[in-house]
């Protein structure tokens, strides 16, 4: 079956990485917020959470932010603005890769996920979505479609291997599936 898509308005993300996120306003965003850097300038899993106006785009609502250092990417899908990553391995959950068949989401069922706010190098550190509503109004390049396998239905998402070795957004149903959203309408045929 091909991929489809699903609008960012018409999903959320569950956080479920480890700590509390800290309040900013949109205003006081951490400087070059959606450049990633080789060297952490703060500390790894650092989350943040920031209000979406939905008056300037997308939906009314939080999202959350975290920190991630991108370990080794999918060589056949570069890291970029709405790609889907998950930890690279148990042991270093704060390192996340996109590689569907390797990352320690397909082997455990791990509900950590977190969205490239742009194009992301190996071994750099940056912000990604983790959770809550798609933040368009703060990073405008999140939003619009994102892949899903063609079978998401309203309810609970997980992550999936689509066409191209492509982590995207799938029904949740296997045992090594977990929930990482809920998903407010069908995907586009």
């Amino acid at each position: 079956m091909a991929d489809s898509t699903l609008d960012s308005e018409l999903f959320v993300l569950f956080d479920f990485w480890p700590g509390v996120a800290r309040h900013v306003s949109p205003a006081n965003m951490p400087a070059a917020f959606t450049t990633p850097v080789s060297t952490a300038v703060f500390g790894p899993g650092e989350k943040i959470c920031v209000w979406n106006d939905g008056d300037t785009a997308g939906e009314d609502g939080y999202a959350t932010f975290i920190y991630l250092l991108m370990g080794t990417q999918n060589s056949a899908v570069a890291v970029a603005a709405k790609t889907f990553c998950a930890p690279a391995s148990a042991t270093t959950p704060f390192t996340i890769g996109n590689n569907p068949d390797a990352d320690i989401l397909v082997h455990t069922g791990s509900p950590l996920v977190a969205v490239a706010l742009s194009a992301v190098t190996n071994a750099y550190w940056a912000w990604y979505w983790c959770g809550g509503v798609c933040p368009e109004a703060v990073v405008s390049g999140l939003g619009g479609n994102y892949v899903t396998d063609n079978t998401v239905a309203i309810g609970p998402m997980s992550l999936t291997n689509c066409a191209g070795d492509f982590m995207g957004l799938g029904v949740t149903g296997a045992t090594t599936e977990a929930i990482i959203g809920m998903s407010l309408s069908l995907d586009v045929a």
